[in-house]
């Protein structure tokens, strides 16, 4: 994960990640409903979104993704849009947060 911006505002990446990752389950089930369409789907996913003074995230965008499907980025952005920060330091937070996908290998690797 990178802060790709910190307009005046501050807070920590480990607490970034953390509420990121709480919701790993459900930007896994966007990931998995493109499965379902193409077996072999696999990607990089940026999302690039605010993160206000009060800790509600806005402008939620695609920083950059190559994941060929568009419903589930779509998904995973509206996951990313029900996320809460704790309140922002000095201003807002500008957070482009990558994560790779990629069907689980049936060999063990």
């Amino acid at each position: 994960m990178r802060a790709s911006e910190m307009t005046g505002g501050r807070l920590p990446p480990e607490v970034i990640q953390y509420i990121v990752r709480q919701k790993y389950d459900r930007l896994r089930d966007c990931y998995e409903n493109g499965l379902r369409e193409n077996p072999d789907l696999q990607g990089h996913v940026a999302t690039k979104f605010t993160i206000e003074r009060d800790g509600t995230v806005s402008h939620v965008s695609n920083g950059g993704s190559n994941l060929p499907d568009q419903n589930a980025l779509a998904c995973m952005m509206s996951v990313f849009e029900t996320m809460c920060f704790p309140p922002v330091e000095n201003g807002i937070v500008t957070v482009t947060y990558p994560i790779f996908y990629a069907p689980e290998s049936d060999d063990g690797g």
